[in-house]
C-alpha cells in the first residue's frame, strides 16, 4: 500500500486499516490526513511526499 492508495481511502476505511497497527493510538480522534501519516509511518513509508521536508503544509480545499 502506498500514499496514493491511502489518499483514495475514506476516513472510515483508514480507521479500519489503522486499527490493524497497535502502535497507532487514538484512531477515532484523528482526521484523514493524520490517519494517512500514521499508517504510512507504520508501513515504513515516508509521509506525504507533497509536503517536502517535514513541513506541515495544508492542502487547499476547493470551494464549491
Amino acid at each position: 500500500m502506498d500514499w496514493k492508495d491511502l489518499e483514495k481511502m475514506t476516513v472510515l476505511k483508514l480507521r479500519e486499516e489503522a486499527l490493524k497497527y497497535p502502535e497507532i493510538v487514538g484512531v477515532h480522534g484523528k482526521n484523514k490526513e493524520q490517519l494517512m501519516d500514521e499508517i504510512a509511518k507504520a508501513l515504513g513509508h515516508p509521509e506525504d511526499p507533497s509536503r517536502g521536508s517535514g513541513g506541515k503544509a495544508r492542502r487547499a480545499r476547493s470551494s464549491r
